[in-house]
């Protein structure tokens, strides 16, 4: 029979020929809520011999989930190396993210001496990985030292894991190692280091940061080069725009990089970036140019070359394609340029009801309290072909 929350710890404590560990398990396993609270606290009295126990609970994907909730943090009682071993195992093996995410919290939360506990479990092959990923969830300048010397080893997820950690401190040191594994043979490795350097706005314009980041925009893996190309967009350096266009450039430059191209110059923001996204606009395939127009709204620089370009682009709407206008349209609505109102309007008799739908947005984010009485006056002026008077008239009576 389950126990209720006022005897759940006096139900085990009353079996015969049950231990003190047996006891604090059972409760574990089968008392409830209450119950689990309060044993959680008793465990490291109980002592050492329940560390396995409460690992094997905690692991197995066939028990009640609340029940290996409370095992981790039993586990997080203890400040032993077997124990804190034990959430380092969880930390990399359970497949439950808040199991994971509370297993890394009770390791970080030890602080300096889950650090001291794992600092000698480095030296042993068995027990290093354990070891490194549990180091790598204590973001307290303590593991710096214990990591860096993980940053050679022979595993390259190892490296991968001792970088992204390290990548979290402003330390010189810090810095020599992510600058040096740029040139690591492991792609996931470098693509590690570049996102770590792409956080170091104090790095920002140097050289040393500078030069490395532009050569990985030309690596072998394509992964790496378009984290490179984040990472140069994010810090961001003006004087990485070249590189950039020559990305846009080149006609080998695969699809996903030159998204990230475009979204790394348009993160620039400057007159600069701007003019080389408006000049290889058409020779870019229509993913990269769709990029382009969605993300003209928000830089910030020359807004009045924006808003000339989309209006130019639309004064022939018959020889865009259907997701060129829409995006178009919105662009134009998102830049709030109110003179851009005619421009707009011819859309509304467009083919395809999704250009028409994505012109009346923007047109009623140019005019959001009149719209109804521009589009009278436009269709009383007379100055629009008959089709778009019709798709007026037609839109206004829908209203």
């Amino acid at each position: 029979m389950q126990p209720t929350a006022a005897h759940s710890t006096d139900w085990v404590s009353r079996a015969k020929g049950v231990t003190e560990v047996e006891q604090a398990l059972l409760i574990l396993s089968e008392g409830d809520f209450h119950g689990r609270w309060e044993v959680v606290k008793r465990f490291p009295d109980v002592g050492q011999s329940s560390v396995a126990p409460l690992l094997a609970i905690a692991r197995d994907p066939d028990r009640e989930l609340e029940s290996r909730w409370f095992a981790v943090r039993s586990l997080g009682r203890f400040t032993t190396p077997q124990a804190i071993a034990a959430l380092a195992q969880l930390v990399a093996e359970v497949d439950e993210d808040d199991l994971s995410v509370l297993a890394a919290e009770q390791l970080a939360g030890m602080g300096s001496q889950a650090v001291a506990a794992l600092i000698p479990l480095l030296d042993h092959p068995l027990e290093r990985p354990l070891a490194v990923r549990a180091l790598a969830q204590i973001r307290q300048r303590a593991v710096i030292e214990p990591l860096l010397s993980v940053v050679a080893d022979t595993d390259s997820q190892l490296r991968q894991t001792a970088i992204e950690a390290l990548g979290s401190f402003h330390d010189p040191r810090v810095t020599a190692v992510l600058l040096a594994a740029l040139d690591d043979p492991s792609a996931s490795v470098r693509r590690e280091a570049i996102t770590a350097l792409g956080h170091r706005h104090d790095l920002c314009g140097t050289p040393d940061l500078l030069m490395p980041l532009q050569d990985c925009l030309w690596d072998i893996d394509l992964a790496v080069c378009c984290q490179a190309v984040i990472a140069l967009g994010r810090l961001p350096l003006p004087q990485t725009v070249p590189s950039l266009e020559k990305l846009l450039a080149a006609s080998q430059t695969p699809e996903s990089l030159l998204l990230h191209a475009v979204r790394s110059l348009t993160w620039i923001d400057t007159e600069t970036a701007l003019t080389v996204l408006l000049e290889r606009y058409e020779g870019l395939p229509a993913i990269a140019q769709i990029e382009i127009l969605r993300r003209l709204k928000q830089m910030t620089t020359a807004r009045t070359r924006s808003v000339n370009f989309l209006r130019a682009l639309l004064k022939d709407p018959s020889r865009l394609s259907t997701e060129i206008k829409q995006a178009a349209a919105l662009s134009l609505g998102q830049l709030g340029d109110e003179t851009t109102f005619l421009a707009l309007v011819p859309l509304l008799a467009d083919p395809n009801r999704q250009v028409q739908f994505h012109c009346l947005r923007a047109l009623e984010q140019l005019t959001p309290h009149d719209l109804a009485e521009q589009l009278q006056a436009v269709l009383d002026s007379g100055e629009v072909p008959v089709a778009v008077q019709a798709s007026i008239e037609a839109h206004l009576a829908a209203w």
